[in-house]
């Protein structure tokens, strides 16, 4: 069966043309390899986009593959004007501002050096991204609306297994169920004073006329909006820390706020612009140091922890729930999910937490460790394997959920097809003679 899937690292250009032949790009002339009623897809398009695939997955053979994924794109595309599918600017602007503070991230929150790389100010950068995001986002919802509602009973997961070949079953990887307490290093008293006693001076030099984005350039800790000027972009109300949203939507455009205290450290505020429930801001975060004698606190603790597990006093989840001080692990009575909130987690996809695990069995718990967490701060944990599955072929006792995705794609991938199919009635597409070959979209 054929599958078809939309690989969100395409960068589609869009044209308009009334001939299949060539558009004439500057000085060179660009050929046009399919068209789909008014969208189109260039051949160097097409080249660069397969090269990304190639370097990504290893494929050698993509250029089918590629050509039939951007042309089923600009199918979506074209059924959504037919549909009146739209998405609303807000959520464009939303993602852009996200994507753009992801963007930074990768360079270490340099956003002067993303910029240079660029050639672009931060306002042309927007602006060229805009047009393939707000693509991207229509794309989504489409699938989206044709694939809503598709759902796999257990009955069809086992039919789904019973199809599959028995002398070619996947075989899966070691994968092993682990479970975190999580506790993070606290401030002093000492070292939280200091902190607010210099945001404190920062914000009577930006009174006496000191510039607020300037200061927070140089000073803040919040290297993301740091280089920006403090500058977060676009939130909507209940998408930052209650704290900071408080004061934040309590001023008037221009205003500063006195010192406010969140789980990230002491900020000084200033509102930029506000639009009903949706504000900008850009603030000044200074970070309370931590010591070693603040994580070795948090160590002593998890050791106790983990002597009243050994000894039955408390079970881990128990102990998991009450004591984890990272939200998402309490929420899941401490254990850890992979990106699609599968709790069986393959080793090849741990990271480094996997040589904390390698060598451990079940029921084991490691003596607390420090590490630095995704953001940088100092934290302590202990770690509590629950089950370790050995490398084995795919069954229905083992692998439930892995099989009931593979099942519930598969379905999607039956009803997209009928999808294509019916559109095709409604919608014109003329691929290239060259590509005949590839049998696309049949």
């Amino acid at each position: 069966m054929k599958v078809y899937q939309v690989y969100l690292f395409f960068t589609v250009l869009l044209f308009t043309n009334n001939s299949f032949a060539q558009v004439i790009k500057g000085q060179e002339i660009e050929k046009i390899v399919a068209w789909v009623d008014n969208e189109i897809v260039l051949q160097s398009e097409l080249q660069i986009t397969a090269q990304q695939y190639k370097n990504q997955f290893g494929n050698q053979e993509a250029e089918c593959a590629v050509l039939e994924t951007m042309i089923l794109n600009k199918l979506l595309i074209a059924k959504s004007k037919i549909d009146s599918v739209y998405v609303e600017e807000e959520q464009v602007d939303n993602e852009l501002d996200r994507r753009i503070q992801q963007l930074f991230a990768q360079y270490g929150g340099d956003a002067d050096k993303v910029l240079k790389e660029y050639g672009k100010t931060l306002d042309e950068l927007k602006n060229e991204l805009r047009p393939n995001l707000k693509e991207q986002l229509l794309i989504q919802k489409m699938q989206m609306k044709i694939t809503d509602g598709v759902a796999v009973s257990p009955k069809e997961v086992r039919q789904f297994y019973n199809r599959l070949p028995k002398d070619s079953l996947p075989k899966f990887s070691t994968t092993v169920e682990i479970g975190q307490v999580i506790r993070y290093a606290k401030p002093s008293q000492e070292a939280k004073d200091a902190a607010a006693s210099k945001l404190l001076d920062l914000k009577k030099q930006i009174e006496s006329g000191a510039d607020f984005a300037e200061l927070a350039k140089k000073y803040s800790d919040d290297p993301g909006s740091a280089r920006l000027g403090g500058e977060l972009g676009y939130f909507n109300r209940g998408q930052l820390v209650p704290q900071y949203e408080a004061a934040a939507l309590s001023m008037r455009p221009g205003e500063m706020s006195q010192i406010v205290e969140s789980i990230f450290g002491f900020h000084l505020i200033q509102l930029i612009d506000r639009r009903g429930n949706e504000f900008n801001s850009r603030h000044i975060l200074i970070k309370p140091e931590t010591s070693y004698k603040d994580i070795n606190r948090e160590i002593e603790l998890l050791d106790s922890i983990r002597n009243l597990i050994l000894k039955d006093s408390i079970s881990f989840t128990g102990a998991a729930s009450k004591y984890n001080e990272d939200q998402e692990l309490a929420q899941n009575n401490g254990y850890v999910t992979d990106y699609e909130g599968n709790f069986r987690i393959a080793t090849d996809r741990l990271g480094t937490l996997y040589f904390t695990v390698e060598d451990m069995t079940p029921g084991e718990i490691t003596q607390a460790e420090k590490f630095l967490d995704r953001e940088g701060k100092n934290a302590a944990r202990i770690t509590y394997l629950k089950a370790k599955t050995p490398p084995h072929l795919a069954n229905l006792t083992d692998d439930y959920q892995q099989l009931k995705d593979a099942a519930l794609e598969e379905k999607r991938n039956e009803k997209t097809e009928s999808w294509v199919k019916e559109t095709r009635k409604e919608v014109y597409v003329n691929i290239g003679d060259e590509f005949g070959h590839c049998n696309i979209l049949n």
